[in-house]
């Protein structure tokens, strides 16, 4: 049987293809542009984008802005090949979101010269090298031809890889033929107020169990007083009379200040004093506030009023301090930009382990629990024979 021929794509594909690269790159920038730069107006499109991007935690802030541009009420979304995996396929007619993809490409560094004799090139790209002054240049390892790619695997050139991004897309759960009654096993829908007290116990023993720091609960003055982060011990104090439903919101809040604002952090800003970023109180009350709503929006719990008056009064707050600062307007916007994602890209890194530690957290207690009603009813049968 013959071997089966390797697929080859032409220029014209390939020119195709570097076109919605660029239309898809920018997408990337106008998606993420355009939340923050009406940041004195309209801090609530911030706000939800903060929210929505909780549900994405495996896409970056650049990434999600794409998805919420174009699929803005999705909750789960993944790529048709990993939804084939599960045993769904995106519904026919659907059109997912372009979103960009990291790869590594290879690059072939040949000389100037034999790639202008031996490489296939319109005219733009030959005009281009031999504008060049450089005496190599970088061509794709699967655009060289057969004696240029030769003359790399004997190592006459060198080949390199590079970061780049191509494009993919991703189709959301309802877009699929995912079964509804699965849904839940993939993300939640909510979490009963009856179950506060479940998650913070579970949030409490995680932070405890696995990260540098511990919970202390403490007798605070007042009620107004929900708690603080000790840098100097590590601990997260929180006042022992707050409802479980306020309580698991202050918890997530000081964790972002511990993540952010320990002791090494604060070495940092000692050596970066002219920082504005870094040393103004209001960015780290803004930095922990989207930890804490992330988190919260991410298990499902409602977000009040309050939470979002607060973290709306520290942007408004830190916004006139770099106003008074001088900086311009295309420039605070980058600013909130970079703290914002900055903040999400650290949820990012941590929130796999954490959804870990509360799966196995979930699935012990429930083990117990089963363990101790069926002591009960065992208690219960022999005290019926007895009688």
């Amino acid at each position: 049987m013959a071997a089966r021929k390797k697929w080859t794509p032409s220029k014209e594909q390939l020119d195709a293809y570097k076109k919605q690269i660029e239309k898809t790159q920018e997408l990337s920038k106008t998606a993420i542009r355009d939340i923050f730069d009406n940041y004195s107006t309209d801090i609530d499109t911030i706000i939800d984008y903060i929210t929505f991007a909780s549900k994405f935690y495996k896409y970056s802030p650049n990434n999600v802005a794409m998805i919420k541009a174009q699929l803005p009420d999705s909750t789960f979304v993944q790529s048709g090949g990993a939804w084939f995996k599960m045993g769904a396929v995106p519904k026919k007619g659907t059109h997912g979101a372009k979103i960009l993809v990291p790869q590594n490409k290879k690059f072939i560094i040949a000389e100037k010269d034999i790639v202008l004799e031996k490489q296939e090139l319109c005219d733009e790209q030959r005009e281009k090298i031999i504008s060049s002054n450089a005496k190599y240049v970088a061509i794709g390892f699967s655009e060289a031809c057969k004696e240029i790619k030769s003359m790399a695997k004997k190592g006459k050139f060198d080949i390199k890889e590079k970061l780049v991004y191509g494009q993919g897309t991703v189709f959301d759960i309802a877009q699929t033929t995912y079964p509804k009654e699965d849904y839940p096993k993939l993300f939640t829908v909510g979490i009963p107020d009856e179950k506060a007290n479940f998650m913070c116990n579970a949030i409490t023993n995680y932070i405890n169990e696995r990260t540098p720091y511990s919970i202390e609960d403490i007798e605070l003055e007042s009620i107004s007083l929900h708690g603080f982060y000790s840098p100097s011990s590590n601990s997260i104090c929180i006042n022992n009379n707050l409802e479980d439903s306020e309580k698991i919101y202050v918890i997530l809040h000081e964790l972002g200040h511990a993540f952010y604002h320990n002791v090494y952090a604060h070495e940092i800003e000692q050596e970066n004093t002219d920082d504005t970023r870094v040393l103004t109180t209001e960015r780290k009350e803004i930095e922990a506030d989207i930890f804490s709503i992330m988190n919260l929006s991410m298990y499902g719990f409602e977000l009040n009023d309050s939470l979002k008056e607060h973290l709306k009064g520290n942007y408004k707050q830190y916004i006139a301090e770099l106003e008074e600062l001088g900086k311009t307007p295309n420039e605070i916007s980058k600013e909130i930009e970079i703290l914002s994602t900055k903040v999400m890209k650290k949820f990012n890194s941590h929130v796999t382990e954490m959804n870990l530690y509360i799966e196995e957290y979930t699935l012990q207690q429930e083990q117990e629990t089963f363990l101790e009603e069926d002591e009960i009813n065992q208690e219960t049968d022999e005290n019926e024979m007895s009688l």
